[in-house]
């Protein structure tokens, strides 16, 4: 089964594709110094759409600071324990694959 291509652009958030609002708990974050680390934890999670457009070099990307601690909390918790492979379903949810 094909995967529809994830869209990025600076309304959404490249960690979860989630709309930004003006909500303080829901605003947007510039990812300026972060940029390798996040492209290391999607090359390390098989994000091939997120690691493809970082490799693009975009000129702003922006997140959830919560999408952003938690998608990097989880590979560093993942290598800490050795256990396995996680995966990320729809917004919210993650599992892991073996041990």
């Amino acid at each position: 089964m094909l995967m529809a291509a994830r869209k990025f652009g600076d309304t959404l958030c490249v960690v979860y594709c989630k709309q930004f609002s003006t909500d303080p708990s829901n605003k947007a974050v510039k990812v300026t110094d972060g940029r390798d680390r996040l492209m290391q934890c999607s090359f390390q999670r098989g994000d091939h759409h997120l690691t493809r457009y970082l490799l693009a070099k975009p000129d702003n990307v922006y997140v959830h600071e919560g999408c952003r601690r938690d998608y990097q909390y989880i590979r560093a918790q993942q290598s800490k324990r050795g256990l396995g492979i996680y995966y990320v379903g729809p917004v919210g949810t993650v599992g892991a694959v073996g041990r």
